[in-house]
């Protein structure tokens, strides 16, 4: 037995209608003692840059620029995450040190070549959030020596690890009332 579908209704704007989307906006001022989450760049209402393993390093800092995202995911061909580079991992002096080693220019540079692999990259569970302030968090990043710590959860069905979000040095400063 064959089910008819039938069309939703449609509508058009007015000259004079206003359309607005409503959006997670993120505190403008967080303080030490509030709640670790309001500091979090949580990936079920931000999506986080991916790209593949070989694209250019340089075309991805042009991309992270545009769009102001300080952190791309660097994934494989099934998408899995195999690591992760920041804006300020370009602008150091690792694709320098690979530019001199690897004897190639910089637009030759590609990520998997100076993505941090997720073997490198400190991470702590969702669940650890729940009673954590912003202080903590603070201290974590700066004992683990890292811009970025990601947010790992499990999932409950299979224990796999997947990735939920991130704090970023750079962005809880730029938030902090200090």
């Amino acid at each position: 037995m064959s089910v008819e579908f039938k069309s939703l209704e449609t509508f058009r704007l007015g000259t004079t209608d206003e359309c607005v989307y409503e959006y997670i906006k993120l505190p403008e001022i967080i303080h030490l003692e509030d709640d670790a989450t309001v500091a979090l760049i949580d990936f079920k209402t931000a999506n986080p840059l991916l790209a593949k393993k070989d694209r250019p390093m340089m075309e991805i800092r042009k991309l992270m620029e545009a769009t102001g995202m300080h952190l791309v995911l660097v994934i494989g061909a099934e998408h899995d995450v195999l690591g992760v580079l920041s804006y300020e991992e370009i602008l150091s002096d690792i694709p320098l040190r690979l530019m001199e080693d690897a004897r190639i220019e910089r637009k030759e540079i590609l990520l998997k070549m100076v993505m941090k692999s997720l073997a490198n990259v400190p991470m702590i569970y969702l669940e650890q959030l729940k009673y954590a302030k912003v202080g903590h968090v603070l201290h974590t990043l700066q004992e683990s020596g890292s811009g970025y710590i990601l947010v790992v959860e499990k999932d409950k069905y299979t224990a796999k690890k997947m990735i939920r979000g991130i704090f970023l040095t750079s962005h809880i400063n730029k938030i902090l009332n200090k």
